[in-house]
């Protein structure tokens, strides 16, 4: 669905909306490339999508504990986080584009 459509739905089921730029939704959807020719983002590319940012967010957590885990000088620690990422990133290996 296209971004005014999603908004426009929220609205209308009483949802929270949620505020999102146009620069957000063009990332979000890969500059366009997970919409359809309607423009519109089907259920399929916004599950890819979702499972981007989700990837995203657990790279972003994960360099931040590392670089945590360096400055305190706690070796065993730094390994953990290493494992623990590879765990994720093979449990969140996963299409990122749509079908």
């Amino acid at each position: 669905m296209p971004l005014h459509a999603f908004t426009l739905g929220c609205l209308t089921w009483g949802l929270c909306l949620l505020q999102i730029s146009a620069e957000d939704w063009d990332g979000f959807t890969q500059h366009g490339a997970l919409c359809d020719e309607d423009d519109s983002l089907p259920l399929a590319s916004f599950l890819a999508a979702m499972r981007a940012q989700l990837s995203l967010y657990a790279q972003r957590l994960l360099a931040n504990k590392m670089q945590q885990a360096i400055a305190m000088c706690v070796p065993l620690a730094c390994i953990l986080v290493a494992l623990f990422s590879h765990c994720l990133c093979k449990s969140l290996r996963v299409e990122t584009r749509a079908p």
